[in-house]
C-alpha cells in the first residue's frame, strides 16, 4: 500500500515497536535433546497389556499394563547334578517325592556345610530372586516339551512372587523344530523347513499367549553366529543366507502379532550381526534381544549400533561371567564386579538415564551353576563333578569361559542337589543394586502420581469457576 504522510496519521497511533534482537542458539542447544517426558509418544509397538513405547526424546520404554518395566532378569535352567537337562524337567521335578515341585522348596546353605540346618529354611527360586528385585526370566520352550509344560508351576510363580517370563523359541538353532538333522543343520532357504518352524511358533503362541505370566516372545537363540563351513555353531545357515533369515524372522514376527497383540517379539541375537539385515527386511520386530560378553565395562557401541540401523529397543538377553580363574580357583570378585558393571552400563541407557535411551533391561547368564556344560564333549565330562577346565577363550580376566561356573548360585559340593543354593557374592551386590534402583521407582512413581493428581485438581477447580462465571453471566441477562 502506498506511504501515508506522517503528517496524515492519527496523533493517537503509538510509535512502532521495535523488535528486540535474539540471539541465535549455541550448538550445545541445537543438539540438546527434548526433555524425557512420558506424555508424549511418538510411537507404539503393540496394543495390549504390554506395550513398547518410544518418547519425543527417542527414548524407550516397556510398559506393562500402563506403567513402567524395566526387566531385571535371570536365564533359568536349573539342573540336577549328575543329570542332563533334557534328561531332567525343572518344572516337574519332585526328587523327594513329596509332591511339591524341587524348584519351589530349595534352602540357602547359610553355613557352607552342604545340608540344610533347623535355621535354614525352605524357600522357593523365585523368593530367592524376588530378594533381589529379579522381575523376570527367560525360558525356551520346544515342540517336544510344550505338551508336558506344567502351566501351574509359572502361575504358582507369577501369582505368589510376581515373575514374569519372556519365553523363547529356538527357530531352527541347535535344529529344535525345524526337522533337520544336526548335518547339515537348520536351513532357511529350505521352504519345508520354514513351515515347520513357523507352524511350531504358532502352536506355542496359540497355547501361551493367555497365560498371565508371559511378558515377551523371543526367537532364536545366537542363530546369527558366524559360519563355520557350511553351518554354524548353532547348527543354522542364516549368516550365510542373511536377507533370507531376516525375512523369514518378519514374516513369523508378523504373524505372532496377529495372533497376539498382547506381547512384544524379539530376536535373540549373538551381538550385532545381521541387524543391518534387520532393519531391512525385518522391521515387524518389537526388540533386539543381544547375548554379548563383550566386556567387564558394557556393552560398547551395540546401543548406538541398534539405534542407528534398527531404531528399536534393546534388551540384553545374556550378560554375564563365570566365578572361576583358570589354574587358580574360584574368584566371586571378578564375577561380581563384571556383572555390576555390565549392568550400570544397562541402566545408563534406559530411557531417561542420560544415555543412548533404547535399553530396555537385562537377563544375568545364569542363575545356577549347571555341571554338565563342559561342551567339549558331554560324554566324557562326568556329570557329578564341576569342571574347572577353561572351554573356550572369552574377554574375561582370566581369557576363558568356565562353563560350569556361570551362576550367580552354586550347587555346594553337589550332593544336596537340586535343593541346595549358594549364593554367590553377584547374587548380594546386584541385590543391593536392584533393590536401590526398585526404590527409587517407587518414590518417582509416588510423585508422578501426586503431581498427577495435583493437576486433575487443578483442572476441576478451573472448570468450576468457568461454570461459575456461566452462571453469574446468565443471570445478569436475566
Amino acid at each position: 500500500p502506498p506511504e501515508v504522510p506522517a503528517e496524515a496519521m492519527p496523533e493517537e497511533i503509538e510509535e512502532e515497536a521495535v523488535a528486540e534482537e535474539v540471539p541465535p542458539p549455541s550448538e550445545e542447544e541445537i543438539k540438546a535433546p527434548a526433555p524425557f517426558d512420558r506424555s508424549v509418544v511418538i510411537q507404539q509397538r503393540g496394543t495390549g497389556k504390554v506395550q513398547l513405547v518410544q518418547y519425543l526424546n527417542g527414548d524407550w520404554e516397556m510398559l506393562v499394563e500402563g506403567q513402567p518395566y524395566f526387566i531385571r532378569g535371570m536365564n533359568y535352567s536349573p539342573t540336577k547334578v549328575g543329570v542332563l537337562p533334557w534328561e531332567w524337567e525343572w518344572k516337574w521335578a519332585d526328587e523327594n517325592t513329596n509332591g511339591v515341585v524341587d524348584c519351589f522348596e530349595v534352602f540357602v546353605d547359610a553355613n557352607g556345610n552342604g545340608a540344610q540346618d533347623a535355621d535354614e529354611p525352605t524357600v522357593p527360586d523365585f523368593q530367592l530372586m524376588k530378594d533381589i528385585g529379579a522381575n523376570t526370566i527367560k525360558v525356551y520352550l520346544t515342540s517336544n516339551n510344550l505338551p508336558r509344560l506344567n502351566h501351574l508351576v509359572l502361575r504358582k510363580m507369577y501369582h505368589d512372587h510376581g515373575i514374569r517370563v519372556i519365553v523363547g523359541n529356538f527357530l531352527g538353532a541347535y535344529c529344535n523344530d525345524s526337522g533337520a538333522t544336526w548335518d547339515p543343520g537348520t536351513d532357511y532357504t529350505s521352504r519345508k523347513q520354514r513351515d515347520t518352524m513357523k507352524a511350531n511358533v504358532s502352536n506355542l503362541v496359540m497355547r501361551l499367549k493367555d497365560e498371565p505370566w508371559v511378558l515377551a516372545w523371543v526367537l532364536g537363540n545366537e542363530n546369527n553366529m558366524e559360519m563355520s563351513g557350511d553351518v554354524n555353531a548353532t547348527r543354522t545357515n542364516a549368516s550365510k543366507y542373511p536377507e533370507t533369515f531376516a525375512r523369514f524372522l518378519n514374516e513369523v514376527c508378523r504373524m505372532i502379532h496377529d495372533m497376539d497383540p498382547n506381547h512384544p517379539v524379539g530376536v535373540g541375537n549373538l551381538l550385532t550381526g545381521l541387524v543391518e539385515y534387520y532393519g531391512e527386511f525385518a522391521p515387524a520386530l518389537d526388540y533386539i534381544g543381544i547375548n554379548s560378553y563383550i566386556s567387564g565395562d558394557g556393552f560398547g557401541a551395540t546401543w548406538q549400533k541398534i539405534q542407528q540401523t534398527m531404531g528399536r529397543p534393546v534388551l540384553i538377553t545374556e550378560f554375564g561371567c563365570d566365578s572361576y580363574w583358570t589354574k587358580k580357583g574360584p574368584d566371586e570378585e571378578v564375577q561380581a564386579d563384571w556383572i555390576l558393571k555390565n549392568w550400570e552400563d544397562i541402566a545408563h541407557q534406559r530411557g531417561g538415564a542420560g544415555g543412548v535411551g533404547n535399553s530396555i533391561g537385562g537377563m544375568v547368564f545364569e542363575w545356577l551353576d549347571e555341571w554338565w556344560k563342559d561342551s567339549l564333549n558331554y560324554f566324557e565330562d562326568p556329570l557329578d563333578r564341576q569342571s574347572v577346565r577353561g572351554v573356550f577363550p572369552m574377554p574375561f580376566p582370566d581369557g576363558y569361559a568356565q562353563e560350569e561356573w556361570f551362576g550367580i548360585m552354586g550347587q555346594g559340593d553337589g550332593r544336596a542337589s537340586p535343593f541346595l543354593r549358594a549364593p554367590k557374592k553377584a547374587y548380594w551386590e546386584l541385590g543391593k543394586v536392584w533393590n536401590q534402583e526398585l526404590e527409587e521407582e517407587r518414590k518417582e512413581a509416588v510423585q508422578g502420581e501426586a503431581k498427577e493428581a495435583e493437576e486433575h485438581l487443578d483442572e476441576s477447580e478451573n472448570n468450576s469457576n468457568e461454570d461459575v462465571e456461566d452462571v453469574e453471566t446468565t443471570d445478569g441477562r436475566e
